[in-house]
């Protein structure tokens, strides 16, 4: 039953990507993506422009996703990283 339970949370995790890109798809398309820092404060934050950042990316316009947030070079191999980390962790399979 534990090992049952390890590859369901596995395979969650493997999924982890699809669930992200499937929420930044609806994000975007709906025009979800306001920052509530700047709403409130009238300033950008330094997260402003990520989700069409990475809305961006997973369009293949790399230009595009650079322009809307610099930090896109530094956070994708960061979420790359700690997903794979993640999956060795907890892979059912040692």
């Amino acid at each position: 039953m534990v090992l049952q339970a390890n590859k369901i949370k596995f395979l969650l995790i493997l999924l982890l990507p699809l669930f992200f890109a499937i929420a930044v798809i609806v994000l975007s398309h709906f025009h979800l993506y306001n920052c509530i820092w700047k709403t409130i404060t009238g300033h950008a934050c330094p997260g402003c422009g990520m989700t069409r950042a990475f809305y961006s990316l997973l369009h293949g316009n790399v230009k595009a996703a650079y322009e809307y947030n610099h930090l896109i070079i530094i956070v994708v191999p960061l979420f790359v990283y700690l997903w794979i980390k993640l999956l060795m962790k907890n892979t059912p399979y040692k």
